[in-house]
């Protein structure tokens, strides 16, 4: 199966430096040439732990993208696709990493191939950092693709989440915000759009003017619906 977006004991989760929240790049770091950080990883405590502080301030250089203004502490450039709405990470999210999540391939019936899996996101100073599955490293496609000046600039969490509420708050005036639990979506600072890893492995620039319904669709796993390509 995929690796968990998240682990916890309870959810929803909540972009707070308190919860397990061991996540899915932990759990690849085998996979990425870096298996003395997977050893030095203490699976038993929280990634916000002492024990874990010298990997998470490891900074992965395959986690930066070279467009994007450096931050003081490691983040990640990349982030695991966890739901189609803006909504809190949780157990019955829509994507393919989500809380505690075990996807496997025969559940992306929507096909591998037209669901995404990763993308591309602002690194913010001040975040969680690249180990902790919060809104550090897993995103939704509830809001359009971020590509303001204030993030390309590399905005503090802070700024971050009130950009995300006002997005939300643009889209759906009824719903009600509380901050720690808001997710976001994704951005770059490249002109025009992003790019997207989809699950059967190619990776694709998604435009910014992609209509938000196709966007929605790409980002979950198993809705049924006809899909038209871009």
């Amino acid at each position: 199966m995929y690796p968990p977006g998240t682990s916890d004991d309870q959810g929803p989760v909540r972009s707070v430096a308190k919860g397990y929240h061991h996540n899915w790049l932990v759990q690849i770091l085998p996979f990425l040439e870096e298996r003395n950080a997977w050893r030095a990883v203490d699976s038993s405590v929280s990634v916000y732990h002492p024990n874990n502080a010298r990997v998470a301030g490891m900074r992965l250089t395959l986690l930066q993208c070279p467009s994007q203004v450096s931050t003081p502490t490691p983040q990640s450039c990349y982030a695991g696709m966890h739901h189609d709405t803006e909504a809190p990470i949780d157990v019955t999210n829509n994507g393919v990493f989500f809380l505690n999540s075990r996807v496997r391939y025969e559940d992306v019936t929507d096909g591998s191939s037209h669901t995404i899996f990763l993308g591309e996101m602002f690194a913010e100073a001040g975040g969680l950092g690249w180990m902790s599955g919060t809104r550090a490293t897993l995103r939704n496609t509830g809001i359009p693709l971020d590509m303001t000046p204030l993030n390309a600039r590399g905005a503090t969490a802070e700024q971050s989440v009130n950009y995300i509420a006002t997005e939300v708050k643009r889209s759906d005036p009824q719903m009600k915000i509380d901050a720690p639990l808001l997710v976001g979506g994704f951005g770059s600072p490249h002109p025009g759009g992003a790019q997207f890893a989809f699950g059967d492995g190619h990776a694709r620039f998604l435009s910014q003017s992609l209509d938000l319904a196709v966007f929605r669709q790409l980002a979950h796993r198993s809705d049924g619906k006809l899909l038209d390509d871009p």
